[in-house]
Protein backbone atom coordinates (compact mmCIF):
# COMPACT_ATOMS: atom_id res chain seq x y z
CA UNK A 1 0.00 0.00 0.00
CA UNK A 2 1.36 3.40 -1.03
CA UNK A 3 -0.45 6.51 0.23
CA UNK A 4 0.79 9.97 -0.79
CA UNK A 5 -0.75 13.30 0.27
CA UNK A 6 0.36 16.72 -0.94
CA UNK A 7 -1.13 19.87 0.64
CA UNK A 8 -0.22 23.48 -0.10
CA UNK A 9 -1.44 27.00 0.69
CA UNK A 10 -0.24 30.20 -1.05
CA UNK A 11 -1.38 33.60 0.27
CA UNK A 12 -0.15 37.07 -0.68
CA UNK A 13 -0.74 40.11 -2.86
CA UNK A 14 0.33 37.85 -5.70
CA UNK A 15 0.17 34.17 -4.74
CA UNK A 16 1.19 31.19 -6.85
CA UNK A 17 1.73 27.56 -6.03
CA UNK A 18 2.15 24.10 -7.47
CA UNK A 19 1.40 20.79 -5.79
CA UNK A 20 2.41 17.47 -7.27
CA UNK A 21 1.89 13.92 -5.92
CA UNK A 22 3.07 11.03 -8.11
CA UNK A 23 3.49 7.34 -7.40
CA UNK A 24 4.39 4.49 -9.73
CA UNK A 25 4.44 0.97 -8.33
CA UNK A 26 5.47 -2.13 -10.26
CA UNK A 27 7.53 -5.20 -9.49
CA UNK A 28 7.17 -8.85 -10.26
CA UNK A 29 5.90 -11.97 -8.51
CA UNK A 30 6.49 -15.48 -9.75
CA UNK A 31 6.00 -19.14 -8.86
CA UNK A 32 7.13 -21.99 -11.07
CA UNK A 33 8.48 -25.48 -11.59
CA UNK A 34 11.73 -25.05 -13.45
CA UNK A 35 13.66 -26.91 -16.13
CA UNK A 36 14.86 -30.51 -15.68
CA UNK A 37 12.37 -31.43 -12.96
CA UNK A 38 10.93 -34.89 -12.26
CA UNK A 39 7.91 -35.19 -9.95
CA UNK A 40 6.17 -38.49 -9.15
CA UNK A 41 8.62 -40.57 -11.17
CA UNK A 42 9.51 -43.11 -8.42
CA UNK A 43 7.20 -46.13 -8.73
CA UNK A 44 6.98 -46.82 -4.98
CA UNK A 45 5.77 -43.32 -4.01
CA UNK A 46 2.90 -41.15 -5.22
CA UNK A 47 2.26 -37.43 -5.44
CA UNK A 48 -1.35 -36.33 -4.96
CA UNK A 49 -1.63 -32.69 -6.08
CA UNK A 50 0.52 -29.75 -7.20
CA UNK A 51 -0.45 -26.11 -6.68
CA UNK A 52 1.59 -23.30 -8.22
CA UNK A 53 0.17 -19.95 -7.13
CA UNK A 54 1.56 -16.44 -7.76
CA UNK A 55 -0.42 -13.44 -6.55
CA UNK A 56 0.08 -9.70 -6.20
CA UNK A 57 -2.02 -7.09 -4.38
CA UNK A 58 -1.01 -3.44 -4.86
CA UNK A 59 -2.80 -0.25 -3.81
CA UNK A 60 -1.67 3.30 -4.60
CA UNK A 61 -3.60 6.33 -3.38
CA UNK A 62 -2.51 9.92 -4.14
CA UNK A 63 -4.21 13.12 -3.07
CA UNK A 64 -3.31 16.74 -3.84
CA UNK A 65 -5.00 19.73 -2.20
CA UNK A 66 -4.03 23.35 -2.87
CA UNK A 67 -5.41 26.78 -1.99
CA UNK A 68 -4.10 30.02 -3.47
CA UNK A 69 -5.41 33.48 -2.45
CA UNK A 70 -4.34 37.05 -3.24
CA UNK A 71 -5.06 39.99 -5.55
CA UNK A 72 -3.51 37.73 -8.19
CA UNK A 73 -3.73 34.03 -7.37
CA UNK A 74 -2.84 30.92 -9.31
CA UNK A 75 -1.93 27.29 -8.85
CA UNK A 76 -1.22 24.17 -10.83
CA UNK A 77 -2.03 20.89 -9.09
CA UNK A 78 -1.39 17.32 -10.22
CA UNK A 79 -1.92 13.82 -8.83
CA UNK A 80 -0.86 10.58 -10.52
CA UNK A 81 -1.21 6.97 -9.34
CA UNK A 82 0.08 4.14 -11.53
CA UNK A 83 0.15 0.41 -10.78
CA UNK A 84 1.84 -2.06 -13.15
CA UNK A 85 2.69 -5.44 -11.57
CA UNK A 86 3.96 -8.50 -13.45
CA UNK A 87 2.66 -11.84 -12.17
CA UNK A 88 3.80 -15.17 -13.64
CA UNK A 89 3.00 -18.78 -12.69
CA UNK A 90 4.24 -21.58 -14.91
CA UNK A 91 5.58 -25.08 -15.40
CA UNK A 92 8.62 -25.09 -17.66
CA UNK A 93 8.51 -27.07 -20.88
CA UNK A 94 12.22 -28.08 -20.84
CA UNK A 95 12.64 -31.70 -19.67
CA UNK A 96 9.84 -31.65 -17.08
CA UNK A 97 8.10 -34.91 -16.15
CA UNK A 98 5.12 -34.76 -13.79
CA UNK A 99 2.94 -37.69 -12.72
CA UNK A 100 0.31 -37.02 -10.03
CA UNK A 101 -2.86 -38.86 -8.99
CA UNK A 102 -4.89 -35.67 -8.48
CA UNK A 103 -4.81 -32.12 -9.80
CA UNK A 104 -2.14 -29.81 -11.16
CA UNK A 105 -3.20 -26.16 -10.65
CA UNK A 106 -1.27 -23.18 -12.06
CA UNK A 107 -2.70 -19.80 -10.97
CA UNK A 108 -1.50 -16.22 -11.54
CA UNK A 109 -3.55 -13.42 -10.00
CA UNK A 110 -3.30 -9.67 -9.43
CA UNK A 111 -5.53 -7.29 -7.51
CA UNK A 112 -4.60 -3.68 -8.25
CA UNK A 113 -5.97 -0.32 -7.19
CA UNK A 114 -4.87 3.15 -8.32
CA UNK A 115 -6.64 6.21 -6.91
CA UNK A 116 -5.71 9.81 -7.77
CA UNK A 117 -7.57 12.93 -6.66
CA UNK A 118 -6.81 16.64 -7.00
CA UNK A 119 -8.63 19.54 -5.36
CA UNK A 120 -7.69 23.16 -6.11
CA UNK A 121 -9.14 26.51 -5.02
CA UNK A 122 -7.95 29.90 -6.29
CA UNK A 123 -9.40 33.20 -5.04
CA UNK A 124 -8.48 36.80 -5.83
CA UNK A 125 -9.19 39.74 -8.10
CA UNK A 126 -7.62 37.61 -10.84
CA UNK A 127 -7.54 33.85 -10.12
CA UNK A 128 -6.29 31.08 -12.42
CA UNK A 129 -5.88 27.41 -11.66
CA UNK A 130 -5.58 23.89 -13.06
CA UNK A 131 -6.25 20.55 -11.42
CA UNK A 132 -5.20 17.31 -13.14
CA UNK A 133 -5.52 13.68 -12.02
CA UNK A 134 -4.31 10.48 -13.69
CA UNK A 135 -4.81 6.87 -12.59
CA UNK A 136 -3.76 3.73 -14.44
CA UNK A 137 -3.66 0.00 -13.79
CA UNK A 138 -1.63 -2.02 -16.32
CA UNK A 139 -0.87 -5.51 -15.00
CA UNK A 140 0.87 -8.25 -16.97
CA UNK A 141 -0.51 -11.59 -15.78
CA UNK A 142 0.44 -14.92 -17.31
CA UNK A 143 0.04 -18.61 -16.47
CA UNK A 144 1.20 -21.61 -18.50
CA UNK A 145 2.10 -25.28 -18.27
CA UNK A 146 4.58 -27.22 -20.36
CA UNK A 147 6.44 -30.49 -20.17
CA UNK A 148 5.02 -34.01 -19.91
CA UNK A 149 2.15 -33.88 -17.39
CA UNK A 150 -0.01 -36.82 -16.28
CA UNK A 151 -2.78 -35.79 -13.86
CA UNK A 152 -6.49 -36.29 -13.19
CA UNK A 153 -7.04 -32.58 -13.93
CA UNK A 154 -4.92 -29.69 -15.18
CA UNK A 155 -6.20 -26.19 -14.36
CA UNK A 156 -4.46 -23.03 -15.63
CA UNK A 157 -5.76 -19.56 -14.79
CA UNK A 158 -4.56 -15.96 -15.05
CA UNK A 159 -6.82 -13.24 -13.68
CA UNK A 160 -7.00 -9.60 -12.67
CA UNK A 161 -9.45 -9.12 -9.82
CA UNK A 162 -11.32 -6.05 -8.66
CA UNK A 163 -10.43 -4.73 -5.20
CA UNK A 164 -12.82 -5.62 -2.35
CA UNK A 165 -14.24 -2.08 -2.52
CA UNK A 166 -14.08 0.63 -5.16
CA UNK A 167 -12.56 0.50 -8.61
CA UNK A 168 -9.29 -0.78 -10.04
CA UNK A 169 -8.55 2.75 -11.27
CA UNK A 170 -10.24 5.95 -10.09
CA UNK A 171 -9.35 9.58 -10.76
CA UNK A 172 -11.09 12.78 -9.73
CA UNK A 173 -10.22 16.44 -10.29
CA UNK A 174 -11.99 19.38 -8.70
CA UNK A 175 -11.10 23.02 -9.23
CA UNK A 176 -12.60 26.39 -8.51
CA UNK A 177 -11.59 29.98 -9.09
CA UNK A 178 -13.33 33.01 -7.69
CA UNK A 179 -12.77 36.73 -8.13
CA UNK A 180 -13.29 39.60 -10.53
CA UNK A 181 -11.67 37.38 -13.19
CA UNK A 182 -11.60 33.63 -12.49
CA UNK A 183 -10.32 30.89 -14.81
CA UNK A 184 -10.09 27.23 -13.90
CA UNK A 185 -9.41 24.01 -15.81
CA UNK A 186 -9.68 20.40 -14.66
CA UNK A 187 -8.58 17.21 -16.39
CA UNK A 188 -9.12 13.64 -15.27
CA UNK A 189 -7.74 10.58 -17.04
CA UNK A 190 -8.14 6.88 -16.20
Amino acid sequence: VVDVTSIGVSVGIVAAGAMDAQSTVGGSTGAYIGDYTDIGQVSSSYVNDILIDASSALTVSNSTTAVSAGIGAGSENYSSAQVSPTVDAHISSTDVLIDVTGAVDVNAEATSNADASTFGVNAGAAAVGTSKSYASVKPVIQASAGGDITAATLNISASHKLPATGYSAYAESTGSAGGLVGVDATKTEV
